[in-house]
């Protein structure tokens, strides 16, 4: 289930620098063509593909850090953040669905949002 954050909330993502980087805020299906890595689609529900038209957030950096830390080097390498960002979500720039256990959701951001004039990097990889 996904809803707009019904306050504004603080969120993490991993970025690039510049914040106007322009893999930034893409969702994961874009970014994912962009950097030429394919997603295999074959045997996925349709809740896994849905999540791939959002993009990924944490709810603190401590979540994000965790989150980074925990994959393995050759993805780290072949996504090639450098940052971590934080910025303010609210209502007005799109819906969520619910943070897991370790921080994650995903993001999908309203026509019209522009989420690097909110967010800034704010430690790096």
């Amino acid at each position: 289930e996904v809803k707009s954050p019904e306050v504004t909330i603080e969120a993490c993502r991993f970025s690039f620098d510049p914040i106007d980087h322009e893999l930034n805020f893409l969702p994961n299906v874009l970014f994912d063509r962009k950097i030429n890595s394919p997603y295999n689609y074959e045997n996925k529900s349709e809740e896994e593909k849905c999540l791939r038209c959002g993009s990924s957030f944490y709810i603190t950096i401590e979540k994000a850090l965790n989150g980074w830390n925990s994959l393995p080097e050759r993805i780290k390498t072949n996504l090639g953040y450098t940052h971590i960002a934080q910025g303010k979500l609210n209502s007005e720039d799109g819906f969520m669905n619910e943070p897991s256990k370790n921080g994650h959701f995903t993001f999908y951001e309203s026509d019209g949002a522009d989420l690097k004039l909110t967010f800034m990097l704010i430690k790096q990889l």
